[in-house]
């Protein structure tokens, strides 16, 4: 602001200077017009009659006089009287001609010195209102100016404030939603910890405590709906999966629980979901084993198991994708079974991998995250495998401690049946069936 104040009273010094400047002028053309006239009206005169003038001008005193032709003697004095009369005639002639030009000129000089003083006049005028409009305007340029510099102030003063109570409002806010994530984070921890353990109700419980803190996370509305499958209350969970996927359609964890719903009711939309998100996310293994779970029930019909090796194939390509992705004991678990299962399985390899499952699987990193009931599961594996029936129904045993749901029944006897074809121990089945319907029956 200060810059354009300073141009615009640069150019009013400017402006004012080149208007005294143009007075100045006017006045010098005057003046130098008037000392013209004087100097030229006798040379305009002299050019004018100077044939004709009497010699007693002193102004021709030095003009070479043209001789004049000598009078002859006249015989009669009328005839000089005559001669002078005229001659006189002629000078009067002469003068009264010399003094209209005089006259003449001296009136057009007299005008044009006139026009030339309005012409000062008016350019003196129009400088003068000049000036006055251009103060005027610095004036009003000024007072513009003042008004700006205080709206801006006050704006900014305004502002400041604004910002201050915005800052301090969102200072609230984060510290409100800052408790409500912690509170939310506390509750959800407590329901992990009881979903792990088997206890699906107490995990629903704390669970719906961490939605009322986080109502919109579908990652915890995905676990109240996944805990609900597990109880086999299949409209609460179908429920809560719907609101976690309607806010976010792309959720892997929510796609796949939805998949696991399907599961046993329909196989082929609990395929359709997990091939979306595998092939969306080449790098998902959990989803590939579940794939290869989902294909491996199609070859159950109850307790009739069916040799298909074309759907064979496809649930071991599914878990050989998710054990080079991820080294995980559940995966070499699924695995080695379908190996011993199938007729052209490696039945060394399988073997191994059994066994490597079921010492892995109580290493730390794999205790902590793995559910207990599948923990003992896998590790019954390893006696199947080896022939001891003794420590293999101990651990299908101390399952019940944990208090399964009917599905994961479902899926226990399952992975048992196929182990169990696959290693030639069949006729085992009936004394892990006992064990499972007493658990069944609790």
């Amino acid at each position: 602001m200060a810059s354009i104040a300073e141009h615009l009273k640069s150019v009013n010094i400017n402006l004012y200077q080149c208007i005294i400047f143009l007075i100045k002028l006017f006045l010098l053309i005057i003046i130098a017009a008037a000392m013209i006239a004087l100097l030229i009206l006798p040379t305009i005169a002299v050019s004018l009659g100077a044939n004709n003038l009497p010699v007693p001008f002193p102004m021709l005193s030095g003009v070479q006089r043209i001789p004049q032709p000598t009078a002859m003697p006249s015989a009669s004095s009328g005839s000089s009287s005559q001669n002078s009369q005229g001659q006189q005639a002629i000078d009067n002639t002469i003068a009264n001609d010399t003094i209209t030009v005089a006259g003449v000129f001296a009136a057009v000089v007299g005008v044009v010195l006139a026009l030339l003083a309005l012409a000062a006049a008016i350019a003196t005028g129009v400088g003068i209102f000049e000036v006055n409009r251009i103060r005027q305007f610095r004036s009003q340029f000024d007072k513009g100016l003042e008004q700006l510099n205080k709206r801006i102030e006050t704006e900014l003063e305004q502002l400041d404030e604004r910002i201050e109570t915005e800052l301090g409002q969102l200072g609230k806010r984060i510290d409100s939603e800052s408790q409500k994530y912690i509170e939310a984070s506390y509750y959800y921890s407590e329901g992990t910890k009881d979903y792990r353990a088997g206890d699906n109700k107490h995990a629903i419980e704390n669970y719906l405590q961490a939605s009322k803190y986080q109502p919109k996370s579908p990652r915890i509305l995905e676990r109240i709906g996944r805990a609900y499958t597990n109880l086999n209350e299949e409209e609460k969970a179908i429920e809560y999966l719907r609101l976690a996927l309607d806010l976010d359609p792309e959720n892997e964890p929510v796609l796949r629980s939805l998949a696991l719903y399907y599961r046993y009711s329909n196989n082929l939309e609990a395929i359709k979901l997990l091939k979306q998100i595998v092939d969306k996310n080449p790098g998902a293994y959990e989803s590939c084993d579940f794939l290869g779970l989902c294909y491996r029930d199609q070859l159950q019909q109850v307790q009739l198991l069916i040799k298909d090796q074309e759907i064979i194939d496809k649930a071991i390509k599914a878990h050989e994708n998710a054990l080079i992705i991820q080294k995980r004991p559940e995966t070499e678990f699924y695995l080695g079974i379908l190996l011993f299962f199938s007729p052209t399985g490696d039945k060394n390899r399988a073997r191994d991998l059994l066994l490597s499952a079921s010492k892995r699987v109580e290493e730390q990193e794999h205790d902590v995250r793995i559910r207990s009931v599948w923990k003992m599961l896998i590790l019954a594996g390893a006696p199947i495998v080896e022939g001891n029936l003794a420590e293999a129904l101990k651990c299908i045993q101390d399952m019940i401690q944990y208090n399964p749901s009917q599905r994961i029944y479902i899926g226990v006897e399952s992975h048992l049946r196929f182990l169990l074809e696959g290693t030639g121990h069949s006729d085992w089945m009936q004394a892990f069936l006992d064990i499972l319907n007493t658990w069944k029956e609790s």
